[in-house]
């Protein structure tokens, strides 16, 4: 497993050419090649312990983002990094998975867009998020892709059930 540290100092290095500046708005975006460093690293990560300091400082750093920047580091998609910085997104009023299907559809516009109760988009989400859970532990972008398959299909979680099931 990589360390922490390295991960952290990764992302201090990818900002090294500000002179020691934080991240804010205005200042120059990531290079390709600081992304594709990046990348690089967080690549060889098999899992993340969330106790450990070093991996604290690199969310202080993930904090210490602009939108801009944390848009380009999810756009990237670094394991673990993107989803580290799509949940930032996310609490800062953005989408987690950009340009999703069901971007800024309420449950109440899912339901009216297919012809059927909140509560049955509700419940149609929260079976997809059990099974989007599956291949992320980011409970944000699980629910995020699960609001997207309904989107598509209002009883998309139950056939995948029958066809698993066949």
């Amino acid at each position: 497993m990589l360390e922490y540290r390295k991960m952290a100092n990764l992302v201090e290095a990818a900002r090294k050419s500000l002179n020691g500046e934080s991240v804010n708005e205005g200042m120059r975006p990531f290079s390709s090649s600081e992304l594709s460093q990046l990348k690089a690293a967080y690549g060889k990560i098999d899992r993340v312990d969330p106790e450990s300091p070093t991996y604290k400082k690199l969310i202080d750093r993930l904090d210490g983002m602009s939108k801009e920047h944390l848009k380009q580091v999810r756009d990237a998609k670094i394991k673990f990094l993107s989803l580290l910085a799509a949940n930032r997104l996310r609490n800062l009023g953005e989408d987690a998975v950009k340009g999703g299907l069901a971007d800024k559809m309420t449950d109440e516009d899912l339901a009216k867009k297919h012809g059927v109760s909140v509560k049955e988009i509700q419940a149609q989400i929260a079976k997809g998020k059990k099974v989007e859970m599956e291949h992320t532990n980011d409970k944000v972008l699980a629910g995020e892709i699960a609001r997207d398959h309904v989107f598509e299909d209002p009883k998309y979680y139950d056939k995948l059930a029958t066809i698993e099931n066949e």
